[in-house]
């Protein structure tokens, strides 16, 4: 009689570690982001509070690798929608390293609009112009970057002004189009 009431006791004992180890682990928040990445993010952050959105990253992991075999120069990991879960960017070398500043800014930026925003999809839309409609389309992170050598006069070459549209756009996808676009 002793042996079934000890080999209860004993399951009952047993039953919460079982059904512990079924329950999904609470991943405790990491933000590991490198030290010449990190101005970017914060910009981001300063862009986004100065458009009303109050938005605090956490749980984000930066990571390189030397090059994306589809040509990509950078992915937001998207394991779950679960704002708990850990936000994973690769970012790819060999786009950062010759990149100027202000398209190193606009690949974070898109990365973060995937990541952050939840602004999943690409979007490949155009302007009037032909120039993509937002900084989340699939290929090109020069849309508002400096000329590095303007041999031909081109006054295209220096797209700086248009950051304003592009960062308003990430945050807002009903933004009008711009004059500059007209």
């Amino acid at each position: 009689m002793k042996k079934p009431i000890v080999a209860l006791l004993c399951l009952l004992g047993c039953l919460p570690l079982v059904l512990s180890g079924c329950r999904e682990k609470e991943v405790l928040p990491v933000y590991q982001v490198p030290a010449e990445v990190e101005p970017y993010v914060q910009q981001f952050l300063r862009e986004a509070q100065s458009r009303g959105h109050d938005i605090r990253i956490t749980n984000l992991k930066v990571e390189w690798a030397d090059a994306d075999p589809a040509g990509r120069c950078g992915i937001c990991h998207h394991a779950t929608s679960n704002p708990s879960h850990q936000k994973r960017i690769t970012l790819f070398r060999n786009c950062w390293d010759p990149a100027t500043a202000e398209a190193r800014e606009a690949l974070v930026f898109h990365e973060l609009g995937h990541c952050i925003l939840n602004r999943l999809e690409h979007k490949i839309d155009r302007l009037s112009n032909g120039v993509y409609a937002s900084v989340m389309n699939p290929s090109d992170i020069a849309v508002y970057e400096r000329c590095i050598y303007d041999i031909t006069g081109n006054l295209e070459c220096d797209k700086r002004n248009r950051r304003n549209y592009y960062v308003d756009e990430l945050f807002d996808e009903n933004t009008p189009e711009p004059d500059w676009a007209k």
